[in-house]
């Protein structure tokens, strides 16, 4: 076990280092200091529990098929809205655009929440728009952390701060990485289909 200390840097052994907390009151034994588990990357990545995906199973991928609209969509709002307004975007876009016009036709059709929505592009579509702002926003947030939680830090005595080279370097690497993912961004945008209406719109069977 590797250990700094006021005297300097060195090899102890486990005992020593209880030993060593043992003579402090204010410090606790090693085993009361917890242990780091795995966790997932973001509290918002839910588990998906075997439910039956309606807009997999009412999609046929074929020219005319009303996904083919709602993905477009979907994609052009991608980067410019929060992912959670996207899906309710896609839900009363689904409502007023195919929904509301088959059943005046006297199509019987159900209804597709936003949680459908929401399920399906985070967990059985792939885009490598999506996925490039995914990983903008990551990007965004350790570099948060790191200027709040590490970069810089105050001595609780004398009130003195000092930088960390090693963490000013991870910030830069991000900011480089993120201003790459931008250009890619912008690049995928470019190339993008227009979003537009399908003729007829339908899905691969309109009884449901």
């Amino acid at each position: 076990m590797y250990i700094h200390h006021g005297l300097g840097h060195g090899y102890v052994t486990m005992a020593d280092a209880n030993m060593m907390l043992d003579d402090h009151d204010d410090t606790v034994s090693l085993g009361e200091l917890g242990t780091d588990d795995p966790c997932k990357f973001s509290d918002d990545e839910d588990e998906d529990h075997g439910q039956r995906c309606a807009i997999c199973k009412k999609s046929s991928g074929q020219i005319g098929d009303f996904m083919d609209t709602l993905v477009a969509f979907h994609n052009d709002h991608i980067g410019h809205v929060k992912p959670d307004v996207i899906y309710e975007l896609c839900a009363e876009y689904y409502e007023t655009e195919f929904k509301a016009n088959m059943m005046a036709g006297g199509e019987k059709v159900a209804n597709l929440t936003k949680l459908d929505i929401k399920r399906h592009f985070e967990k059985h579509y792939t885009s490598p728009l999506a996925d490039v702002v995914k990983d903008i926003r990551t990007l965004q947030m350790i570099q948060h952390e790191l200027r709040y939680h590490g970069i810089r830090t105050r001595h609780s005595v004398t009130g003195g701060t000092t930088m960390d080279p090693q963490k000013i370097k991870l910030f830069l690497s991000c900011s480089k990485m993120k201003m790459d993912l931008y250009s890619k961004l912008k690049s995928l945008r470019k190339d993008m289909p227009k979003n537009k209406k399908a003729a007829p719109q339908k899905f691969f069977t309109q009884e449901w």
